[in-house]
């Protein structure tokens, strides 16, 4: 938790950059072994009311707002309500605090002195033009941190601090540790300890440490399945299980600039790779390929984002297959039958592929990272790349790959795995010839000077000579 020096109901907080070893939360619910940083969050801001209530007089409608984790394409709003429902409950359930609220909806609570509770998702955008007393961050760790994300956790911070300026209010940032990244983790390193900056105030700590109810037994168990996870959950410890999986110099060095998608063209050989939904949670992305000499290239990416119909979505994917003169795609195990028997529908053989998203991640790596595939100028693509975790998983020390809490890889998934497709060697139907990867080579005999390479109606590479 990170804050600056403040008082609340005129109790002082030390100055004197001591480490604060034992921290205690009085007064919690009988359900507090349930609870966590969402319902701190919003014992600090009833707290910060009724202190200001106390000592300010309200010149003007001021604002106190809790911003909540991820950018709105994440399901932020729902976790907002939680605070919210929180915080409504606190006033509700005191004698002295009730009769302040004058009305409440689902994201606001104004209250007849002049200030009004405000819960909020954590865009930069939606928190400029107000004057707040205070604004308390949550789960700030697993906002979005990369330089080219749309919604970046140090661009959020940067929107809050002018509307504290002339208040002088509290930022209170409450998370709970993560990847050693972001402004959050950034704060950290530099304030925490007797060297940082004296208006900083760096409180860590385990879970039991801040609340003392939760059980023992659940801590252990926990550390049983997955120590470094737990250590971070319940131990306060930022992760070092968890690295960036590609580089952003890497991704961007494949990436041919200002081309969002290539036509299909005669002669070239395009593979399709899918990653199927079933429309309510999920995009459904499709990614084609072709090799031009040793290197691969992705042509064109489709995404079609929740809530959709995947009857409508694959007939639209086939359309676009179909451009690309594609029969056979590839794609994972999702749904059992249902890809299969919808892309059939439309002349499309589905191949349920045997590697998980985290395989396709790995077998794409050395690709990328040695500049031997051309990716699309996709933005989306772009961000889901970089945004890739490597975790090494505790018992086995095996290595996977995956996206990051609250965020997607639907469209790194698809790009990656028709990548792959392009540069895998697929056997001809005439007996001692194959495809390898780079220019066409062809084991055993050299085929007749009169030959051609060319899909039949199944989708099978095939090989034809004649003699002159």
């Amino acid at each position: 938790m990170i804050v600056r020096h403040f008082r609340i109901c005129d109790l002082p907080v030390a100055r004197d950059r001591t480490v604060m070893r034992q921290l205690r939360i009085r007064a919690l619910p009988p359900a507090a072994d349930k609870l966590g940083t969402s319902f701190i969050s919003a014992v600090i801001v009833v707290a910060l009311f009724w202190g200001y209530q106390l000592h300010q007089v309200v010149t003007e409608r001021d604002y106190l707002i809790r911003t909540i984790a991820f950018e709105a394409s994440a399901p932020d709003l729902r976790q907002a309500s939680i605070v919210h429902g929180y915080i409504a409950g606190i006033l509700d359930d005191s004698e002295l605090l009730a009769p302040l609220v004058d009305h409440a909806t689902s994201a606001e609570i104004k209250l007849n002195s002049g200030i009004d509770i405000e819960t909020r998702a954590a865009s930069w955008r939606r928190l400029r033009g107000v004057t707040c007393i205070a604004a308390i961050a949550d789960e700030s760790c697993f906002w979005f941190s990369d330089e080219n994300s749309a919604n970046r956790d140090s661009e959020i911070f940067q929107a809050i601090r002018p509307a504290l300026a002339t208040t002088h209010g509290l930022m209170a940032v409450i998370s709970t540790p993560y990847a050693r990244r972001g402004a959050t983790w950034e704060s950290f390193h530099r304030d925490y300890g007797p060297n940082g900056d004296p208006e900083i105030l760096v409180c860590a700590g385990a879970s039991r440490t801040f609340n003392p109810s939760l059980s023992p037994r659940i801590i252990a168990r926990a550390y049983q399945r997955d120590p470094a996870a737990a250590a971070a959950e319940f131990g306060g410890e930022w992760r070092t299980d968890i690295t960036a999986f590609l580089s952003r110099e890497a991704v961007t060095a494949c990436v041919d600039r200002a081309v969002i998608e290539r036509p299909a063209r005669h002669g070239v050989i395009y593979h399709g790779f899918v990653d199927p939904s079933g429309g309510s949670n999920d995009s459904m992305t499709l990614a084609i390929s072709h090799m031009e000499g040793a290197r691969a290239v992705l042509d064109a990416v489709r995404e079609v984002k929740p809530p959709f119909s995947p009857e409508s979505v694959t007939r639209e994917f086939c359309e676009t297959l179909a451009a690309y003169r594609i029969k056979r795609v590839q794609g994972d195990r999702y749904g059992g039958l249902w890809p299969t028997e919808q892309f059939g529908k439309y002349g499309v053989k589905y191949e349920p592929t045997d590697k998980s998203a985290s395989q396709i991640f790995l077998e794409a790596l050395p690709l990328i990272n040695a500049g031997s595939c051309g990716l699309l100028d996709h933005r989306r693509l772009i961000d889901q790349l970089i945004g890739l975790e490597r975790r090494t998983s505790f018992g086995t020390g095996r290595d996977s790959v995956g996206h990051a809490p609250g965020a997607h890889d639907d469209v790194a998934v698809a790009a990656c795995g028709s990548v792959l497709m392009a540069t895998a060697k697929l056997p001809l139907t005439k007996t001692g010839f194959c495809i390898g990867v780079g220019p066409i080579q062809y084991a055993g005999d050299e085929p007749h000077p009169r030959s051609s390479l060319h899909r039949n109606k199944d989708g099978d590479l095939v090989l034809k000579t004649w003699c002159v």
